[in-house]
């Protein structure tokens, strides 16, 4: 039943709220069959009981909040279509029962130095590739997925989220030598495709490849980040000396400015810090 409601929640069927993306049917798979392992009994048969039993494991195991709130969600939203669909006849399982939050922690923020040190551990199409994350403030997939048409004179268009465009502006040297390579690579429609003699022109490179770089490139600069780390920085970077949190959510195309508050506490706190270490706390 699990693979029933997937498919149904991949094209936005009945009763499974907002269509889920590739990635939200991937992490509610292994949510539910993480769910299904830890209390050895399919979801079709679950109890109230088995829903006790699931956390009673969560603290045995130790699972973080943010996991067991994930696996919550992915549960109440199956038992939410299976009850409506009439596929689940018992009281809901989850009934009474509340997700953990999950604290939110401040993410990585490199120094402009750590960028420049990164940037030149790289060459070709792959310092492009993540320099474009750090000047657009762009996600990694919004990369992978950048096709030749959205390129501008000025900057380009970004594809986000629930599909959603904006326009981010690039600097002038950036976008000269992403011309220049569009030039001598123009054998796809996407930007960074793959360029073996086996690779599908039509697609664009796969996040594993761009990760395989990432992580090669960080761990020789003695990193300790991850991808969207590059957005994070370049969020923070831009309202530090923008100040402006409306701006900084267009430029980052957050949908609520909740979301962009976390940048402007990072860039607050590290104006403490600075103002500290000149005039003393």
């Amino acid at each position: 039943m699990i693979e029933t409601y997937l498919r149904q929640k991949a094209i936005g069927g009945r009763y499974v709220g907002k269509k889920g993306s590739e990635k939200t049917i991937r992490a509610y798979r292994a949510a539910l069959q993480t769910a299904e392992r830890y209390v050895s009994r399919p979801l079709d048969e679950w109890t109230i009981g088995d829903v006790d039993e699931l956390i009673i494991t969560f603290e045995e195991f130790d699972v973080s909040p943010a996991y067991r709130a994930n696996i919550l969600a992915a549960l109440r939203g199956f038992f939410d279509w299976a009850i409506a669909m009439g596929h689940y006849t018992k009281v809901h399982p989850l009934t009474g029962v509340s997700s953990p939050r999950a604290p939110r922690t401040i993410p990585t923020i490199l120094t402009e130095e750590q960028v420049r040190s990164f940037f030149a551990c790289l060459h070709g199409k792959y310092k492009i590739f993540f320099e474009l994350m750090y000047y657009g403030g762009l996600r990694i997939g919004e990369v992978t997925s950048l096709r030749r048409e959205d390129v501008r004179e000025d900057g380009i268009v970004v594809r986000g989220k629930g599909d959603k465009q904006r326009f981010v502006p690039l600097p002038s040297s950036l976008r000269n030598r992403l011309q220049t390579f569009m030039e001598e690579h123009n054998e796809s429609s996407f930007v960074f495709y793959g360029e073996s003699a086996n690779a599908k022109k039509d697609a664009p490179i796969t996040l594993i490849q761009a990760r395989d770089v990432f992580n090669r490139t960080k761990d020789f600069c003695r990193l300790n980040i991850r991808p969207h780390n590059l957005r994070h920085t370049s969020a923070t970077h831009f309202h530090a000396k923008v100040g402006d949190l409306a701006m900084t959510q267009s430029f980052l195309g957050h949908a609520r400015p909740e979301t962009t508050m976390i940048y402007a506490q990072i860039a607050d706190s590290r104006m403490k810090k600075a103002a500290a270490s000149v005039f003393g706390s």
